[in-house]
């Protein structure tokens, strides 16, 4: 069966909540789209601690629910986005936010 945007959602906010290994209360990554490869910032907030934000690692399998993301809204004729925001919370829920960057996509048309 294939994969909707929101299966894909789902397995990305799991991911995410295991790469964080002690209590938190929100986690945001934001991913930049740089078409053959992506970067990522990601960081999360302690429980308990509003002005506490942390740096976490995620690994290759979560770029590649990125980069799949991208395909099932490319293939449903999503609005083009090169960067998301997706903010996670302990409850599992979770909100993303895509937008288009026209420097983003400047830089990476020059760099290619």
């Amino acid at each position: 069966m294939k994969e909707n945007e929101k299966d894909v959602c789902l397995k990305i906010a799991q991911g995410l909540a295991r790469s964080i290994e002690e209590e938190w209360s929100a986690a945001l990554v934001v991913f930049d789209d740089l078409l053959e490869a992506g970067e990522f910032d990601c960081t999360y907030q302690q429980a308990g601690s509003l002005e506490v934000e942390k740096d976490f690692d995620i690994d290759y399998s979560i770029y590649l629910l990125f980069k799949q993301l991208r395909q099932v809204m490319d293939e449903n004729k999503a609005d083009a986005w090169n960067r998301a925001r997706f903010k996670l919370y302990p409850t599992g829920q979770f909100c993303v936010d895509f937008e288009w960057d026209q420097g983003l996509a400047d830089e990476v048309e020059a760099s290619s």
